[in-house]
Formats: C-alpha cells, sequence, structure tokens
C-alpha cells in the first residue's frame, strides 16, 4: 500500500517464495489499483487481499534464477536466519 495524495491509496499484492538450493526467487504481483481513502474500508480491502494471497500456488508465479553470486555468500542455515518467515507470525483467515 503507497498513499498517492491526501486522499488516495494504492494497494497491490505481492508474494515471493525463495528457493536457496536452486538460487530461485518465485514472484507474483500486481499493479494495484487507486482508491479514495474515504470511499473503502482499508482493514476490509487488506484482509481480502490477504485472503487472495495465500490462495496463490508457486505455479503461479515468475521464476528469476540466478541469485547465486548474493545467496552462495551464506549456508543455508545463515540464510535462514535472515529470513523474516520464520519470525512471523502465521495468518489468521
Amino acid at each position: 500500500m503507497e498513499r498517492v495524495d491526501d486522499s488516495t491509496i494504492r494497494v497491490g499484492s505481492s508474494w515471493y517464495i525463495d528457493e536457496f538450493e536452486n538460487f530461485t526467487r518465485y514472484l507474483k504481483s500486481d499493479e494495484g489499483s487507486d482508491l479514495i481513502l474515504g470511499a473503502i474500508d482499508v482493514r476490509e480491502l487488506l484482509e481480502e487481499k490477504l485472503k487472495d494471497i495465500v490462495t496463490w500456488n508457486k505455479s503461479d508465479m515468475t521464476a528469476f534464477p540466478d541469485y547465486e553470486r548474493f545467496w552462495s555468500l551464506y549456508s543455508r542455515e545463515e540464510w535462514l536466519q535472515m529470513s523474516p518467515i520464520e519470525r512471523l507470525p502465521k495468518p489468521k483467515l
């Protein structure tokens, strides 16, 4: 979500999955849409976006290989320690 101006926000969706073993990031996102703040329930909108994102499959995502140059500087364990995924709460839908 980003603020476009004093009364408008842009809300889009984005999610990625990293596969350390093959140095590939799988990504799916959309451009989002501009919405007038007074005309929407932001919480409801974000909940709907999250419900949509958790239905995405890796097969729906675009693979971006060639992260080896960066990721190979670390062991898999070090990489996982840097990942926020393990520290985030599980979504309640």
